[in-house]
């Protein structure tokens, strides 16, 4: 069952940031205005950790955007289209942007990206819902009252859903399922939204409540008509790590792109 929710989008600093990017160029325009060293501020972040995570997940975000597609009709892998090509030459530069970017990002993966927005230092970036409404509502952030979310540059997003199951193993099944559907009811995943996790029912997003703490909370609905998600398949983990070496070799050395792609696609498809 569904329990905590995405999705990625656009988060930013509306104190300082009046209109939201509609374009990447625009956005890489935006982080280099607002990069401010000086005063403990940076323009924008990327989480480049390589734990086949947000790599993987913003390289595609990047291919979409660019009317790409990271996996062909039937699940397989094509990482070396000319989307992808401008996708990674994008991230790239600005991944060694010092005009634009928080300072080694390479050691940053989404929730220490996140933390930074929190803590005022990041003035726009992509990155999941859930940090936006960590942002407004966190006793210790600095950027309370100051947040907001919009659409991803080309109007694209992606989803993963955190989910309660239950185990193959289970000797309970039918008091674990009881337990999984008192945890999907409307009260229960408003409950969980209130204690700052991110819930899945439209009914939450809708919440005047909800949405009188966090105005922005019932762009979920659209966020999700425009969401994609990663193909079923069990080789996906293998290639999120083929993609976070590709982005590791992008961002660290001076190899063409092309041939970066080419080497990927090819252990991809092995």
């Amino acid at each position: 069952m569904p329990y905590h929710d995405g999705p990625e989008c656009l988060i930013y600093r509306k104190d300082l940031i009046a209109e939201p990017p509609t374009t990447w160029e625009e956005f890489h325009a935006l982080a280099q205005a607002h990069h401010a060293p000086a005063e403990d501020r940076y323009g924008t972040v990327l989480a480049l950790y390589p734990d086949g995570h947000n790599s993987f997940y913003d390289f595609c975000i990047h291919v979409w955007s660019r009317g790409g597609e990271v996996f062909d009709g039937l699940g397989r892998p094509d990482l070396a289209s000319p989307q992808a090509q401008d996708a990674l030459d994008f991230l790239r530069m600005l991944a060694r942007d010092t005009r634009a970017i928080a300072p080694d990002c390479r050691s940053l993966d989404s929730v220490a990206s996140g933390g930074l927005f929190a803590a005022g230092k990041v003035a726009l970036m992509a990155n999941w819902f859930g940090f936006a409404a960590y942002a407004d509502t966190a006793p210790e952030s600095r950027v309370r009252g100051l947040v907001d979310v919009a659409p991803l540059p080309g109007n694209v997003s992606l989803n993963v859903f955190w989910v309660l199951a239950i185990g193959s193993g289970s000797t309970n099944k039918a008091l674990a399922w009881d337990f999984l559907r008192h945890c999907a009811t409307a009260p229960m995943d408003r409950l969980t939204t209130s204690e700052g996790a991110i819930g899945v029912r439209r009914s939450t997003w809708l919440d005047p409540e909800i949405n009188a703490r966090l105005p922005y909370y019932h762009r979920l609905e659209w966020l999700h008509e425009h969401a994609r998600s990663m193909p079923i398949t069990p080789d996906l983990a293998r290639i999120s790590h083929i993609v976070d070496d590709l982005m590791t070799e992008a961002v660290t050395g001076d190899r063409p792109t092309a041939e970066l792609l080419a080497e990927a696609q090819a252990r991809a498809i092995r």
